[in-house]
């Protein structure tokens, strides 16, 4: 068959131009990425910095001034996450909805009625010099990255933005917006009052079991359109994504072993934070050298500091205390006059201010005729900002009190002096300043001192613990101020020669103080115990690295283990497919690694059980099918501790979520959920049951933080990768399920590291979740990304002029 000469050409004049064209673009695009050699970068009133990148973009910085090292910082940062910086801006100072269009409005909502930007404005006269002159370096290091940006990353120019100059407030502003990631427990004030009105004391308590104790007598019972308002709630929490973190089950791991179980001699520390999985990384790796600044580890985006790693002296790390910070209060308005609050006998003004927020027609904006812009009243009463934007249809006024507002927040100042501490008062000096994110901050030093300390601003309570919004009208509700610093929880030197901290809970019924209810389950806590225990329990075993890297690969889930065995025990297979799955998980020792079938059978089980036996039976409300559906996504959280501690009721007998109790047989629901759960899988991967690999179903999924949804794009931006792991095993992998995508993790560990502390030379392993780069075009925007997956550690060279670039 002869070619037809026309026809290729044809073909060829159309597709000239389009390769054309892509790879023009391509070569220009190439230019947003920073030059890679090592360089030395000056700057005005600032001493000359030595910049040098090793084989994986990791930043060394050497001077002899700090301010200067923190100039660098800001000029690096924005070399690599230029987009970052600029989408972190726009949030925290509630102009999202300029960039995005209607998309930001919700998030704009959230931050400008919290008043995030006017509370990092009032913490930045609560700063000493040295802070203020840090951040003052670093937005000034980032302004010099921005002016001499030759080609800007793609985001912008697919949006059409161009950067803005960065600020200090901005840095405060997003150590805020961190603080909030950790927390987040008024949303769960609205939940647990949405369960009480709905369930029975006891099935509250299957839902919520770390709330131990009835609701007290004053709390205020919303009048609201519940299901409305949930619906708000989980409107709210999507918006999460944007602020980088969040969602349920932040959290982290953190472990330090004294010298004496150790091979060298001295402490090694682990530490592996929790968090939303997102493309690029909330965290850069970095070693900064200056004339007093010693430091190396993992920074945050938007700020110039080391927020977990080490110096010369000591190492730290740390996880998210989980402590109430956040309560809800009902205020009662006076009748006639909505100016005027009541506290006790008296009547106080509501404080005042009005946001405009401008929203941005469409994309490209000649072609959009413009939006008018929104404007927003937000009241504050003494507690703090009224919240009503947030849940519109709950009637009655209700405001938020959290530390994170507190005007003398001096938490940058705590981090910041973290970074220069020597020893073990050094380092307790230091964080006396922290005010939020509450951590646990775990501790290592030269001297073979371990330790660990409870840190932040911690309400001391009038009345109640902050499960239900109180009446605010009382002011024997109010918060009477925080804890102490010298009463917080601490541990030194423990005799087990170790500490272990995964979000468990640290108080015991001795101390004096109420923290928190919302724990993590202690199943992660036991399980390291466990695996250290064993190790240090073998003659003559010593602790090494590889032996901390092998915990945190860890995906053994107890949670899971207890639950296999209570469905096991009580399911009597009624069918060869049955007896087939059952036969797997008989043999099967609870380890959710990505190559189990068994791992596969038991989520996807406990999954239509949660639904046959929880979700189905909620009570339903006629003609609220919001409350109903959020109701039902309660449902679908409860832990499986209570689900086992269902089944295994003596009587056999499962018990369903009505107000009015009633009981179905456990077998039949058993069979039935089994049987819905192998349909399913069939569907999705055949009736070869070797098929159904739980990595085959479950992935990690890094959301890019702007186009994750996006068709085409999503599939540019976001990285997807097989992996194992489960919520409660110490390889945390909290998941979502999609019939065409299966198990998407969207929250686990965001960067692993170990520590070995030793005098002189401490090393540092470390591997970052996505990549130093937040450029697409970048060899390093997602080349970290199979090595976290696989526990591929890398090392931050201490010997820092002949280590880099080799």
């Amino acid at each position: 068959m002869k070619s037809s000469p026309i026809l290729l050409r044809i073909v060829v004049f159309m597709l000239f131009p389009v390769i054309a064209v892509c790879l023009v673009s391509y070569i220009y695009l190439l230019r947003s990425l920073p030059v890679v050699e090592n360089f030395t970068l000056t700057g005005p009133g600032y001493n000359n910095v030595v910049v040098k990148r090793d084989h994986n973009g990791v930043v060394y910085l050497s001077s002899d001034d700090d301010n200067s090292i923190y100039f660098a910082m800001g000029y690096v940062q924005a070399q690599d996450r230029l987009w970052q910086l600029t989408l972190q801006q726009r949030i925290v100072q509630g102009r999202l909805s300029e960039m995005l269009g209607e998309k930001g409005v919700k998030s704009d909502i959230f931050t400008r009625t919290l008043g995030i930007y006017r509370a990092a404005q009032q913490a930045w006269t609560r700063l000493d010099r040295p802070a203020q002159n840090s951040l003052v370096a670093y937005a000034a290091g980032v302004n010099q990255a921005i002016k001499q940006q030759r080609t800007l990353p793609p985001e912008f120019i697919l949006l059409g933005v161009e950067p803005e100059n960065w600020t200090p407030i901005d840095s405060l502003a997003w150590v805020k917006m961190f603080a909030l990631d950790l927390g987040g427990n008024m949303f769960k004030e609205i939940q647990y009052d949405v369960a009480t009105e709905s369930l029975t004391h006891e099935q509250v308590m299957l839902l919520f079991p770390t709330y131990v104790s009835a609701p007290p007598d004053s709390a205020a019972n919303l009048a609201l359109a519940r299901g409305t308002a949930m619906q708000r709630v989980d409107a709210i929490r999507q918006q999460l994504p944007y602020f980088s973190t969040g969602g349920m089950g932040v959290g982290s791991n953190a472990w330090v072993v004294s010298g004496t179980h150790t091979v060298t001699g001295y402490p090694l520390m682990s530490n592996d934070p929790h968090l939303k999985l997102q493309q690029p990384s909330p965290w850069y790796v970095v070693s900064q050298n200056g004339s007093r600044l010693h430091a190396q580890g993992m920074s945050l985006i938007g700020v110039p500091l080391v927020i977990f790693g080490s110096n010369r002296h000591i190492a730290w790390g740390g996880t998210a205390l989980t402590a109430d910070v956040e309560d809800l209060y009902v205020e009662t308005v006076k009748p006639g006059e909505p100016s005027q609050y009541k506290e006790d006998n008296k009547w106080l003004p509501f404080t005042q201010r009005t946001e405009s927020i401008r929203v941005r027609s469409g994309i490209p904006d000649v072609f959009y005729p413009p939006l008018k812009d929104i404007t927003l009243n937000v009241k504050e009463t003494r507690h703090g900002p009224v919240v009503n934007a947030l849940f519109p249809n709950i009637h009655q006024t209700l405001s938020l009190k959290w530390s994170a507002l507190d005007p003398d927040d001096t938490s940058y100042m705590a981090f910041m002096r973290i970074n220069y501490a020597h020893d073990w008062p050094s380092f307790q000096s230091a964080v006396r300043w922290l005010v939020a994110p509450a951590l646990n901050l775990l501790y290592a030093d030269t001297q073979n001192n371990i330790g660990m300390l409870s840190a932040g601003a911690i309400p001391v309570r009038g009345y109640g613990n902050g499960e239900l919004p109180l009446p605010g009208e009382n002011s024997r509700n109010d918060w009477k101020g925080y804890i102490p610093f010298n009463e917080l929880p601490v541990s030194w030197n423990p005799d087990s020669g170790f500490i272990v901290s995964a979000n468990n809970e640290v108080s015991n019924l001795t101390y004096p103080h109420f923290i928190s209810h919302d724990w993590a389950l202690p199943t992660r806590k036991e399980r390291i115990i466990e695996l250290l225990g064993n190790r240090i329990a073998k003659s003559g075993n010593k602790v090494t690295n590889e032996d901390m890297m092998a915990i945190q690969r860890d995906t053994h889930d107890q949670n899971i283990e207890a639950f296999r065995q209570a469905v096991v025990k009580k399911t009597r297979p009624t069918s060869e497919r049955q007896q087939m799955a059952i036969n797997r998980l008989v043999e099967w020792n609870g380890d959710m690694t990505k190559e189990s079938v068994a791992a596969t059978l038991i989520v996807s089980w406990a999954r239509h059980l949660r639904i046959d036996m929880v979700v189905d039976s909620l009570p339903k409300s006629w003609g609220e099918d919001e409350k109903n559906t959020m109701m039902g996504k309660l449902g679908t959280y409860i832990p499986l501790s209570s689900l086992v501690k269902i089944i295994n009721r003596d009587h056999g007998t499962c018990q369903t979520f009505g107000r009015q109790v009633s009981w179905h047989n456990c077998q039949d629901v058993l069979e039935k959920s089994l049987d819905q759960a192998l349909d399913e899988l069939g569907r999705m991967r055949g009736d070869n049951m070797d098929s159904w690999q739980w990595g085959s179903l479950h992935s990690s999924y890094y959301a890019h933080s702007l186009f994750s949804g996006v068709r085409f794009l999503d599939n540019i931006f976001s990285t997807r990768i097989e992996n194992g792991g489960s919520p409660n095993a110490i390889n945390v992998a909290d998941m979502n399920f999609d019939l065409s995508k299966g198990y998407s993790q969207e929250l686990g560990a965001s960067f692993r590291m170990i520590i070995d502390v030793r005098p002189g030379k401490s090393r540092t392993q470390y591997i970052n979740s996505t990549g130093q780069s937040g450029n697409i075009m970048s060899e390093h925007y997602r080349d970290m990304v199979k090595p976290f997956n696989t526990f591929i550690f890398f090392e931050i060279m201490s010997d820092f002029d002949s280590s880099v670039n080799q």
